[in-house]
C-alpha cells in the first residue's frame, strides 16, 4: 500500500524532499484557509458546520491560562484550581499572548503557523526516522488524514510530537545530552513522555557509555527538579503533580474503556470526579495501577531483550497505547502521540487500520458532536462509532506484541531468567 522501501538513512532521498514541501503546503494552506472561514471563536462553536473544520474551544482556554500566568507572575491558585498541563505549556502560551497583545484572533492565527511549523518538522524528522528503518516515505502521508490534520493546528500534541520523535532520533544518533534533554523539555509540556523516560534509559545504557547515559539522566532530573523547586518557591503545589492529578479526575468521557463496561453491567458512573475521589474509587485507582503495572513490566521485559531500534519503539507505542486505553478519559486529538511512532513499527499489510482509526476518530469529534448538538444524530452512535475506534486501538496492542513474539524477543528472555 505505502510503495517501496526506501534505504537512504544519511539524508533524505528525492522523493522524501517533495513528500515534505508537498505536506508543508498542505499544511499551512490548511490553517489559513480554515482561519479564514473561522475568524473568531464564536464562528466555531459546535453548533456550527464551521465546527467541522476548526475547533477552538482549547485555543481560547490556552489564553485564558496566558492572561493568568501574566497576572500572577506564574499560575492562579494552583493548590485549588490544579492546572492541566505543567510549566512550559503555560510559558509558551504566555509568550504567544505577549506578542499577539492577548488578542484573540491574533492568539489564534500564531499559534496556529507555530503548530504548523512543528508539524513540518514532525514531517522532516519522521523521514529521518523511517529512513533509519528502511520504511516507504509514504507513511508520512498518515499525518495528512482528517483527524491529525484537524487537531494539528488548535492544540499542542504535535509540538509532543515533534520534541519526542526529535529526542528518538538524538538517541539513534547517540546524542545522549540532547535526546534526554529534548524528551525532558517534552514532558514539561505535557507529562506522557515520561512514560517512554524507562525505555530510553534503558535502549541507552545497552547501546552507549554507562556513565555518559547517567550523566545526562542526573543533569535532566537536577533540571527537572529545579522547575518544580521555582514553582514550590513562587507560591504553588508541585505543578506536574497537580497537573497529574488533574488529568486523572477529570469526567469519564463516554469513549473511554470504562464508560463501555459500565454500559455493559448498567452500572451509573458520575462525572466531574474529584481529587478527593481518586483516593475512594476503585476505577480511578485501577487505572493508576494499570499504568504502573504495564509501565513496570513492559521495562523489565524490554531490559531483558536486545536493545534493537524497533523493539524500543515497539515498547514506547506500547506504552502509549496502554495509557490511553486504560485512561478515564479520552481526547481524538491524543492520536497525534502514537502515530508518528506506530508507523514506524507497524508491519505494511496494517497500513489500513490507521487509516480506519483516523476516520473513525473524525467521525466520533467533531462529526458526531456537531450532529448530535444540533439533535440530528443519536449518541448511542457516537457510542458505537468510539467503541469501534477503541477496538482498533487494542487491535494496534496485539499487533505491536504479536510482531515482538513472532520475532522471538517477547517470550525467549523469560526462559533465560535462571
Amino acid at each position: 500500500m505505502f510503495g517501496q522501501e526506501n534505504t537512504t538513512t544519511n539524508k533524505l532521498s528525492v522523493r522524501a524532499k517533495k513528500i515534505l514541501i508537498f505536506l508543508g503546503i498542505l499544511i499551512f494552506a490548511h490553517s489559513i484557509f480554515v482561519l479564514t472561514l473561522c475568524p473568531d471563536y464564536i464562528s466555531c462553536n459546535t453548533k456550527t458546520a464551521k465546527i467541522l473544520l476548526r475547533d477552538d474551544f482549547d485555543t481560547r482556554l490556552f489564553l485564558v491560562y496566558a492572561q493568568k500566568m501574566g497576572e500572577n507572575d506564574l499560575y492562579n491558585n494552583t493548590a485549588t484550581d490544579p492546572p492541566p498541563y505543567p510549566e512550559f505549556a503555560y510559558t509558551y502560551f504566555l509568550l504567544v499572548a505577549k506578542a499577539s497583545n492577548y488578542n484573540e484572533v491574533v492568539f489564534r492565527i500564531i499559534h496556529s503557523l507555530v503548530m504548523a511549523l512543528c508539524y513540518v518538522g514532525l514531517i522532516y524528522v519522521t523521514l529521518r526516522l523511517l529512513s533509519i528503518f528502511k520504511r516507504s516515505e509514504f507513511w508520512c502521508f498518515s499525518y495528512a488524514l482528517p483527524a491529525f490534520l484537524y487537531f494539528t493546528p488548535t492544540r499542542f500534541d504535535v509540538l509532543l510530537a515533534f520534541l519526542v520523535s526529535l529526542s528518538l532520533l538524538c538517541l539513534f544518533k547517540k546524542n545522549i545530552y540532547l535526546s534526554f534533554l529534548i524528551l525532558t523539555t517534552a514532558a514539561l509540556f505535557k507529562w506522557y513522555p515520561f512514560l517512554l523516560f524507562p525505555f530510553f534509559l534503558i535502549y541507552a545504557l545497552k547501546t552507549m557509555n554507562k556513565k555518559r547515559v547517567v550523566s545526562a539522566l542526573i543533569l535532566c532530573i537536577i533540571i527537572f527538579l529545579s522547575i518544580q523547586v521555582l514553582t514550590v518557591t513562587a507560591g504553588n503545589d508541585l505543578s506536574i503533580v497537580n497537573t497529574y492529578l488533574w488529568q486523572q479526575h477529570r469526567w469519564i468521557s463516554i469513549e473511554s474503556l470504562y464508560y463501555f463496561i459500565g454500559m455493559i453491567f448498567n452500572l451509573s458512573i458520575g462525572n466531574n470526579l474529584s481529587i478527593d475521589y481518586f483516593a475512594s474509587n476503585s476505577i480511578s485507582v485501577l487505572y493508576f495501577l494499570c499504568q504502573i503495572i504495564t509501565i513496570g513490566i513492559g521495562s523489565w521485559l524490554f531490559s531483558l531483550m536486545p536493545a534493537k531500534k524497533n523493539i524500543l519503539v515497539s515498547w514506547c507505542v506500547l506504552a502509549i497505547l496502554f495509557f490511553l486505553l486504560f485512561s478515564e478519559i479520552y481526547s481524538t486529538g491524543w492520536l497525534i502521540w502514537f502515530v508518528p511512532l506506530l508507523i514506524l513499527v507497524l508491519p505494511n499489510k496494517y497500513s489500513w487500520s490507521i487509516l480506519s482509526y483516523d476516520i473513525l476518530s473524525y467521525l466520533c469529534f467533531p462529526l458526531s458532536v456537531f450532529f448530535i448538538n444540533n439533535k440530528n444524530f443519536p449518541i448511542e452512535t457516537m457510542i458505537l462509532l468510539a467503541s469501534v475506534r477503541t477496538i482498533i486501538l487494542i487491535m494496534f496492542i496485539f499487533i505491536i506484541l504479536r510482531t515482538l513474539q513472532g520475532e522471538q524477543k517477547l517470550l525467549n528472555p523469560l526462559k533465560n531468567i535462571n
